[in-house]
């Protein structure tokens, strides 16, 4: 099969997605994860603002100005941004993996669960995604935007409820196998909502005329 095809999406797209201010976010976490080495024992569970920083500028991956385009296309919406998250993805993995490498001069650092907080990045990265392809399925015109906003307002109502609760009640706090499981279903239920969100407009009308 030739790859022509391909490569005539992944050029229009790699130049129409906002890749430098999704690279921006792994540059700024590492700069964080720089300043860091400048507090006293700066704690291990700080690397996980650092994946919140390099997540957050992920939805710009979906600022799309052809999204609402109802003719036919010949590259769908759903097409469109899976190349665009394939272009962009490997920009946040490699930051994630430098910044743990980096990181490794954290307190208790050899303690810290790597496996459940890249588990807990993914699931923000997606939910960031997933924000990203409602607002832009609802016609708003800077998705990214609305994302990263997204993305730090409910990390500031999970701290915020995290705090309220009495710390005599059993809350899990980091055990693996619990964390695993709470943070697929974010994955899960992101990753259905951006599959719902990028079907073409034209399909849409399509089911619920049916």
């Amino acid at each position: 099969m030739s790859v022509t095809p391909t490569l005539d999406l992944v050029r229009p797209t790699a130049r129409a997605a906002r890749l430098p201010v999704v690279a921006g976010g792994p540059a700024l976490g590492l700069v964080l994860l720089a300043l860091l080495s400048l507090m006293e024992r700066p704690v291990a569970l700080l690397l996980i603002l650092v994946g919140l920083l390099m997540a957050a500028p992920l939805g710009y991956l979906f600022d799309d100005a052809a999204a609402d385009v109802v003719a036919p296309s010949p590259s769908t919406l759903a097409r469109r941004r899976l190349t665009r998250v394939a272009l962009g993805a490997p920009v946040l993995i490699v930051g994630w993996l430098v910044a743990l490498e980096r990181g490794a001069y954290l307190e208790s650092y050899e303690a810290l669960p790597i496996g459940a907080l890249s588990v807990e990045l993914l699931a923000f990265a997606c939910f960031t995604l997933a924000v990203a392809a409602v607002a832009a399925h609802r016609g708003d015109r800077s998705p990214g935007l609305s994302a990263a906003i997204g993305l730090v307002m409910v990390v500031a109502l999970l701290f915020m409820v995290r705090q309220a609760v009495p710390s005599s009640w059993p809350i899990p706090e980091m055990q693996p196998h619990l964390h695993y499981r709470r943070w697929w279903w974010v994955t899960a239920a992101s990753l259905a909502a951006i599959v719902w969100a990028s079907l073409d407009p034209a399909r849409r009308r399509r089911w619920r005329r049916a």
